[in-house]
């Protein structure tokens, strides 16, 4: 006579196999380099850019003769989305890590000038109201959705 606990266990085995199966499936489908949800993350994150760009461009009322300047601007944000920088290979050593590292943050810092090149293009082409404003929003929540809870460069705290 069989055990009624056999009989839950290989069904509990096979759920089991299922779910893993189920999520293994999606990942093994994936490119090479990516992750499940890598797609939806970086569409959810472009489309929170766009969202505070558009909000930014009414706080700032962008008129018809700045436009070529937020345009830049916009361009110039919107490349420091890129494409998730690969990895460096597995079977690398701590001083090519390191490099690698380097590199990424020095591709960081160029696209940073950039956008604080065209970050003074626009601020040039704005009136003295829409440069308070600018200034106001960039030391607020800068690029980054105001999610820190750094106050770097916000200048000395009072009380």
């Amino acid at each position: 006579m069989k055990s009624p606990y056999s009989v839950v266990s290989r069904s509990v085995l096979a759920l089991a196999v299922a779910a893993t199966l189920g999520a293994a499936v999606p990942a093994f489908s994936q490119p090479p380099g990516e992750s499940p949800g890598t797609h939806d993350h970086a569409a959810r994150h472009r489309q929170h850019m766009q969202t505070r760009l558009d909000q930014m461009a009414r706080q700032l009322e962008i008129k018809d003769g700045q436009q070529a300047a937020w345009t830049e601007y916009t361009r110039a944000v919107e490349s420091m989305l890129g494409a998730k920088p690969a990895p460096p290979p597995a079977e690398a050593d701590a001083a090519t890590i390191v490099r690698h590292r380097a590199q990424r943050m020095s591709e960081h810092a160029q696209k940073m000038n950039q956008l604080a090149d065209a970050t003074a293009r626009l601020q040039e082409a704005l009136d003295a109201g829409q440069r308070q404003k600018l200034t106001q929003i960039v030391r607020e929540r800068g690029m980054r959705g105001g999610h820190h809870k750094h106050r770097h460069d916000a200048g000395p705290r009072s009380g």
